[in-house]
């Protein structure tokens, strides 16, 4: 795909509205339905009504590196909830905070490197917590009666949950709930994810049509599947212009990791 196709999904200008689960700002390509950058839950309308959401204030602690501050607000906005948007967005930060402590490392420190060791502990411990959210906002979300199997919102979420949990039979069962309902735009969504996170041929074919019709976080994947075949240039071109217009923490890791993988082919 053309990079002036990508660089097209940025050049519109006009308000940002936030996301209503996690508070992240969210760009829009276009008139289609698009997705957060930052958590994937599906976007708010350009025009629909503000829902102020109780993580808004966390996404300032984490620009400015508050690890510590933001768990705890988290931890403080989820206790006793049982709301499966709020606690899927509480498990997406703490997936955030894990990731920044997990590419935190710099092996040119002195001595035995226990800054680094810290910073994986903190890391793993995130990681758990992130797990356990994610697992709860699945207990709620599909309940004893199978909830999401019957809603189209729910059945997103717990399929999103499910891949980020690297549950992909599962998260192939919430694809077949989301099917069945009237929102395409869902399932087309998930349908992508689901097939480049499986590897399939035609993933990269279905993140090219989302592209074209402005969904902004299909760029993402289709740095994925690019990733997978080993068009690691074409992946950081795509990255770098990613991350250059909007805030998404996973195309940013993505970004370190692709750098790494094209110096180590090099030697």
């Amino acid at each position: 795909m053309e990079e002036g196709v990508l660089a097209h999904l940025f050049g519109r200008k006009g308000k940002r509205p936030e996301c209503t689960a996690c508070g992240s700002e969210i760009a829009y390509g276009g008139k289609t339905v698009n997705f957060c950058h930052f958590c994937e839950a599906e976007a708010p309308q350009v025009h629909s009504p503000r829902t102020e959401t109780p993580l808004a204030d966390i996404q300032s602690l984490l620009d400015k590196g508050m690890l510590a501050e933001a768990a705890k607000e988290t931890d403080a906005a989820v206790s006793n909830s049982t709301d499966p948007l709020l606690l899927f967005a509480s498990a997406q930060i703490y997936r955030f905070i894990s990731g920044v402590q997990y590419y935190d490392l710099n092996y040119s420190r002195k001595g035995f490197m226990e800054e680094n060791s810290s910073n994986i502990y903190a890391s793993l411990d995130s990681t758990a917590k992130y797990k356990e959210l994610f697992y709860k906002s699945l207990a709620y979300s599909e309940g004893h009666d199978g909830n999401s199997i019957h809603d189209p919102d729910l059945a997103y979420l717990a399929f999103i949950s499910y891949v980020r949990l690297k549950n992909l039979q599962k998260a192939g069962e919430r694809l077949h709930s989301i099917v069945r309902s009237r929102r395409s735009h869902l399932y087309r969504y998930a349908h992508m994810v689901y097939s480049i996170e499986s590897k399939l041929p035609e993933g990269e074919r279905e993140a090219e049509a989302l592209i074209l019709e402005g969904n902004v976080n299909a760029s993402f994947y289709l740095a994925k599947a690019m990733t997978n075949r080993k068009d690691l240039t074409s992946a950081y071109t795509v990255l770098k212009l990613l991350v250059s217009n909007v805030r998404m923490p996973d195309a940013v890791f993505m970004m370190n990791k692709v750098s790494r993988l094209i110096e180590e082919t090099r030697v």
